[in-house]
């Protein structure tokens, strides 16, 4: 399945022994319902892009896209590379779609991994991001969708409204929203820590591989190379000044409609905001820094927290 140069870097491996799931759970959020997953027929290659939400899924996802189809322009990838538990997709036309694909597929997905059957015929990329990074990220996102297409995602998650009436209120400030965030732990998205962890907890499979949002954007190159890697790809046949431009933010953004859905007040083109991150230094105070920190570390362990605040390595 993974040959010597495969592209695969152990994060934090340590020695580690490789254990394959044995359990699948359901999970359930606002966005997502995790039984889909019990219908689908994996192939041999299909690719799942894993991820919280706002933590860079979208250029990882064109990265992919942009292998597959070695550098084509225009590649619709909002239509061919589903959120395949998303509440609001038809199920039936979703599935329909995937089985009519003739090139490699890949498919995005926010659940837990204990959520997500781990087939060994498959390969999965989890691409993580800093919890303070993601809030801002997520506040921004939630702050521009129209409300309607909140209230249409709650109905279907809370149909009785046992929980509330409604979608909650997104707060006016990121620091507001990360307050209650983390109060919360994400709910109604999920918890972002238990999202993190249980992909941590198999990242030493062969067919899984670790993706940091701060080295995409620190070095698009090299992480499309190392992908490519993974995915068992001859780089040397690549396009890759072509899948290098294609996969840099500007480039999304330009072309923002082939990446996000019709969900936002002023456009698809607020679905990319600034790809930048630590928004939120000069707002936090150091006790709030510190306790946020503290809470990753137990959340997550020493090794799991620094690999998600840095993208690298601790051992």
């Amino acid at each position: 399945m993974m040959g010597a140069d495969s592209g695969k870097k152990d994060v934090a491996n340590c020695g580690s022994p490789v254990k394959w799931p044995t359990e699948i759970r359901d999970a359930s959020t606002i966005e997502a319902d995790s039984r889909i997953w019990k219908e689908f027929e994996f192939r041999e290659g299909d690719i799942i892009v894993a991820s919280y939400p706002k933590t860079g899924t979208t250029v990882a996802q064109q990265i992919l896209s942009q292998i597959i189809f070695n550098g084509s322009e225009d590649v619709p990838l909002w239509e061919i590379a589903p959120w395949f538990e998303f509440r609001l997709a038809p199920k039936a036309e979703t599935m329909a779609m995937l089985k009519a694909q003739t090139h490699r597929r890949s498919i995005k997905s926010h659940l837990p991994a204990y959520s997500v059957p781990i087939s060994p015929i498959a390969k999965y990329i989890y691409v993580g991001r800093d919890g303070r990074d993601v809030a801002w990220s997520f506040h921004h996102h939630l702050s521009n969708v129209f409300d309607a297409f909140n209230d249409a995602q709650w109905r279907l998650y809370d149909p009785e409204a046992k929980i509330m009436s409604g979608y909650p209120k997104i707060p006016e400030s990121p620091y507001q929203f990360y307050t209650e965030w983390m109060r919360d732990d994400g709910f109604p998205h999920g918890s972002f820590f238990e999202n993190v962890q249980s992909w941590w907890e198999i990242r030493n499979l062969p067919n899984v591989l670790m993706v940091h949002y701060n080295n995409i954007i620190g070095d698009l190159p090299g992480e499309i190379a190392r992908i490519a890697k993974f995915l068992d790809y001859d780089i040397s046949t690549l396009e890759m000044d072509k899948i290098i431009h294609h996969c840099g933010f500007q480039y999304m953004k330009e072309h923002s409609k082939q990446y996000a859905p019709p969900a936002f007040k002023d456009g698809q083109t607020v679905f990319f905001n600034k790809a930048t991150n630590m928004r939120w230094k000069d707002i936090l105070s150091a006790a709030e820094v510190a306790q946020y920190e503290k809470i990753a570390e137990e959340r997550l362990g020493s090794e799991c927290a620094y690999w998600l605040a840095t993208g690298k390595e601790k051992c």
